[in-house]
């Protein structure tokens, strides 16, 4: 099992594995995962940061978007597919993350988890994440590439 950046060749794993999770809608207008265009874009971004983790194909992925200004990080989606849950990854995706990012200025990371994702919560409190206040998901498209 690896562990790495993703490279532009990687896109349509992370894309299709992404675009099968239904916990990453936040609305019921509005695309459920990033549409491939920008994960290419962001894969060759100092802006972003996609993690792979692979094992003959690719089986799960961090999205991590970083906001240089502010030395802050958000944790746009992680991902491990079942059958790989329960043995760490999720884990070892934060551990080279939180290696990576102090070296491009990286300070603070945050991300955000629905309420009642216990497995997400847990992962993210085990490593070193404290529960802040909750709050209502607002969003707006300002382009059909976001839309449905």
């Amino acid at each position: 099992m690896n562990i790495r950046e993703a490279a532009i060749d990687d896109i349509d794993a992370v894309h299709e594995l992404g675009s099968s999770v239904d916990e990453f809608k936040v609305n019921d207008e509005t695309v459920n995962f990033w549409p491939k265009e920008l994960l290419v874009q962001a894969a060759q971004s100092s802006d972003a940061l996609i993690l792979v983790a692979e094992d003959e194909g690719i089986f799960g992925f961090l999205v991590v978007n970083y906001n240089k200004s502010l030395k802050k990080a958000l944790i746009e989606n992680i991902y491990v597919r079942p059958d790989k849950r329960d043995q760490g990854i999720g884990e070892q995706l934060l551990e080279q993350m939180f290696k990576l990012l102090p070296g491009i200025g990286c300070e603070y990371v945050a991300t955000l988890v629905p309420p009642d994702a216990r497995g997400a919560l847990e992962l993210y409190q085990r490593n070193g994440f404290s529960k802040g206040e909750s709050f209502v998901w607002l969003d707006k498209s300002l382009s059909e590439e976001f839309r449905k």
